[in-house]
């Protein structure tokens, strides 16, 4: 019995739904319906299937917004400054192509060096505008199996023209003589710094364990390493030492910095004797003929000068190439 009564409630339940349906327009409204719904494919085209953009999450309106011609133009065709759009778009093509080529040009000017990659640029300042502030760097790969003689190599600006020679040094400086130069080969790991201005001590040179006293008199750029020997070391304190030179010079020489020259120091009351030691040992000269013929006495680091009186490298800039005796490009430096 309640079977038969659960039938019969579901039959007009039924019977309602189709008649509701019927009322409402049937057929006829499902194929409105149908034909209200857009091409799903034109979502991924131009918009939703609905007729609104599609965009993905944090996508902008436009893909590729454009310049609106109308608010830049003055209705003639032309811009603001009286220029027409398509005088303006040629000048720009034409500093792009400019521009583009100075980027390029130097990687491939010329032929490549076999050098390339056994020298190379490493820090500089040739923004300077004091030639005697202004210089590069040059390095030399640790990986070298032999020194590389830079006879004959020059740096020369691309942008300028300007080229200079790297000029030879003095392997051994002596102080207040006339050096003999040669040109310079750089080990495996050592480093040239190029300088434009001219040397403070009047010749190229390679740096050693006593040019710190070189330092003390002249400006140099960077500042000299000054790793010379202590006066300590110089006078030690020995019997021998002690009898020769009083108990007042072991006790001043305690005191005196490294790469100091005691010279320049006030009068102090001292036995002569150790004066003089002192005047003669703690000097550049003193101290390399001391000590040249010591393992390490010489560095890794040349200072080479170039002699100009005025700049070389440009203020804002400049494309340098590191040209060997073939001219060919060793490396490029670009700022």
């Amino acid at each position: 019995m309640i079977l038969r009564i659960l039938l019969w409630l579901v039959g007009l339940i039924v019977v309602l739904f189709i008649g509701y349906w019927v009322f409402t327009g049937g057929l006829s409204r499902g194929f409105n319906f149908a034909g209200g719904i857009g091409n799903p494919f034109d979502a991924f085209i131009s918009g939703s299937a609905t007729g609104t953009t599609l965009r993905l999450p944090g996508q902008p309106d436009e893909l590729l917004p454009g310049i609106d011609l109308a608010t830049y133009m003055d209705g003639s065709g032309n811009s603001p400054s009286g220029e027409s759009s398509y005088e303006q778009l040629s000048e720009l093509q034409q500093q792009y192509d400019e521009l583009y080529a100075k980027a390029k040009d130097p990687k491939n000017f010329g032929s490549p060096s076999p050098y390339r990659g056994l020298i190379s640029f490493g820090t500089y300042a040739a923004q300077a505008s004091d030639p005697a502030s202004e210089y590069i760097v040059l390095y030399a790969d640790q990986r070298n199996t032999s020194p590389i003689s830079l006879a004959g190599w020059s740096l020369q600006s691309a942008v300028t023209g300007a080229r200079l020679a790297i000029p030879p040094a003095a392997s051994v400086f002596v102080s207040g003589v006339l050096n003999s130069a040669a040109a310079v080969s750089l080990d495996p790991g050592a480093s040239a710094i190029v300088t434009s201005g001219i040397s403070p001590v009047g010749a190229s040179f390679r740096e050693n364990r006593c040019t710190g006293y070189l330092g003390e008199m002249q400006n140099f750029t960077p500042e000299l390493n000054r790793t010379c020997p202590t006066a300590e070391t110089e006078l030690p304190i020995t019997a021998q030492n002690i009898q020769l030179y009083g108990d007042a010079c072991i006790d001043y020489v305690k005191n005196i910095p490294q790469c100091h020259y005691p010279g320049t120091d006030p009068a102090i009351a001292m036995p002569q004797a150790c004066k003089d030691f002192l005047l003669n040992r703690l000097t550049y000269n003193g101290c390399q003929e001391a000590h040249r013929g010591q393992p390490g006495f010489f560095s890794g680091s040349w200072r080479l000068y170039l002699s100009a009186s005025t700049q070389l490298w440009r203020d804002t800039h400049d494309v340098i190439r590191l040209l060997d005796d073939q001219g060919r490009t060793v490396d490029v430096l670009t700022y």
